[in-house]
């Protein structure tokens, strides 16, 4: 899937993983004003008004970064329906790694519904992930396990994950 140059792109994910699989983004950009920086639009997976959420759960303003979760987050945020931005540093991330992160006393709160995940670096640009999590994918409602994570998407442009701002989830 190509994105970039000087215009705004807008990528529809679907409202499975299943139905999705894992998209590779090229030249997607982060934004530095509301008219911007690419658009990646969940609405089929988490309804009209996802909103990306900083480590208070509350919404990020449109132009401004999402203060991201991590490793050492011990918030427990619900951000069912919403879309967070976790910093891993150069960890690679697996499935079972971020299933983790919605234990008690984690970053996510484990009472999440849905929820989209961006995964990457907030210090050296690397390439980023786009995780959907469902807690009824592995049969169980309420309860997070690496089969509740899908990869959706591969940002394959460099960059800081905690330069995604509000206006470029949709």
């Amino acid at each position: 899937m190509e994105a970039g140059g000087n215009e705004t792109n807008t990528v529809v994910f679907a409202g499975t993983g299943a139905t999705n699989s894992t998209d590779v983004i090229v030249g997607f950009e982060t934004g530095t004003s509301g008219t911007d920086g690419e658009i990646l639009d969940f609405d089929a997976f988490l309804g009209a008004g996802s909103a990306l959420v900083g480590t208070t759960g509350s919404a990020t303003a449109a132009t401004a970064a999402a203060t991201e979760f991590a490793a050492a987050s011990t918030s427990a945020i619900d951000i069912s329906g919403k879309v967070a931005v976790y910093d891993v540093a150069a960890a690679t991330i697996t499935a079972t790694n971020l299933a983790a992160e919605f234990a008690g006393g984690a970053a996510f709160a484990a009472a999440v519904t849905k929820a989209v995940i961006f995964v990457g670096d907030a210090t050296t640009a690397r390439a980023g992930q786009v995780w959907y999590f469902d807690n009824s994918l592995d049969g169980t409602a309420g309860t997070a396990s690496a089969a509740d994570l899908v990869l959706v998407g591969t940002l394959s442009t460099n960059l800081d994950i905690d330069t995604i701002t509000g206006n470029q989830v949709a």
